[in-house]
């Protein structure tokens, strides 16, 4: 086999495996930190007037991409339990 070809190959697939690592490990890299564990425990403000115990459901919603992510039953309502 002549030299370059091989050196053609080899360079080729070092390429290959830097550009799939480089793939793998940027979003690891750029990832955002994530948040503090008291940061899960934050108590959220309810709007005076509003008694929470009418609701049964909540809804999750990112604030930084404006998405939503899921909504969950977490009790029975009120008028549920009358």
């Amino acid at each position: 086999m002549r030299p370059w070809l091989f050196l053609t190959a080899s360079h080729l697939a070092m390429l290959g495996i830097g550009f799939a690592a480089g793939i793998y490990t940027l979003p690891i890299l750029t990832a955002a930190r994530p948040p503090k564990p008291a940061a899960y425990q934050a108590i959220v403000d309810v709007p005076v007037g509003i008694d929470v115990r009418d609701y049964n459901t909540v809804v999750i919603w990112c604030e930084a991409f404006d998405q939503f992510i899921s909504a969950a039953a977490y009790r029975p309502s009120r008028q549920a339990l009358k």
